[in-house]
Parts: C-alpha cells; sequence; structure tokens
C-alpha cells in the first residue's frame, strides 16, 4: 500500500524537503505519494496558523494518510 503524505510548510522555499521525505520512505521500503499544495495560489489568502493551512488543504483534498508538518523554529523571548 502506497503512503499518502501530505507536506505542509511555512513557504515555497520549504518545498525543497519534499524529496527528502521520498527518500527516507525509499530508504525503509515504504512506497508514498507526496503532495505539498501551494496554498498561495488559493483565491482567498490561507491564515498562517497551521489549522488554517489544514482546513485549506482538506478542502482541495482529505485523501491522505499522514500529514508532515514544517515549521521554522523561532524563540520568543523570556
Amino acid at each position: 500500500m502506497t503512503l499518502r503524505i501530505l507536506f505542509l510548510s511555512e513557504g515555497s522555499s520549504d518545498g525543497g524537503l519534499v524529496p527528502h521525505v521520498g527518500k527516507i520512505a525509499a530508504q525503509v521500503d515504504v512506497p508514498v505519494i507526496v503532495s505539498a499544495p501551494d496554498l498561495s495560489w488559493l483565491r482567498r489568502p490561507v491564515g498562517r496558523e497551521v489549522s488554517d493551512k489544514l482546513q485549506a488543504a482538506r478542502k482541495l483534498s482529505d485523501d491522505f494518510d499522514l500529514v508532515l508538518l514544517h515549521r521554522d523554529y523561532s524563540s520568543s523571548g523570556g
């Protein structure tokens, strides 16, 4: 069975990580299809929160088994 992965990230530059997901899966003999939708193409702006992005992606399709989320690390002072 092929594992369907939805890759969500903070920006289009993070798309370079998608091939690495495929390589890691291949190393453990797991066939995958990774979808990394560019949500900036949607007519209505998508919020920056993870929940906003997931909701927008699910409106396009909910045909996935796993959601992989990439976020840049940010440290708040304090």
